[in-house]
């Protein structure tokens, strides 16, 4: 059966069979004016206030 991640559910889902995942959302709304508003309930999942808690600058 292996680890049936990816964007979208299997086939054999019983609510929404090869619908999109909530990853599929957020994956979409990255980059655009939605970012804010589609990755906001994604901070109290994993613990912080704020996304600078995780993010490093990389310097060139």
């Amino acid at each position: 059966m292996g680890l049936r991640s990816g964007w979208r559910r299997f086939s054999d889902d019983s609510t929404d069979p090869g619908g999109p995942k909530p990853a599929w959302y957020a994956y979409q709304a990255a980059g655009t004016d939605r970012e804010d508003e589609v990755f906001e309930p994604y901070k109290s999942i994993i613990g912080i206030t704020d996304w600078s808690k995780i993010m490093h600058s990389i310097s060139p």
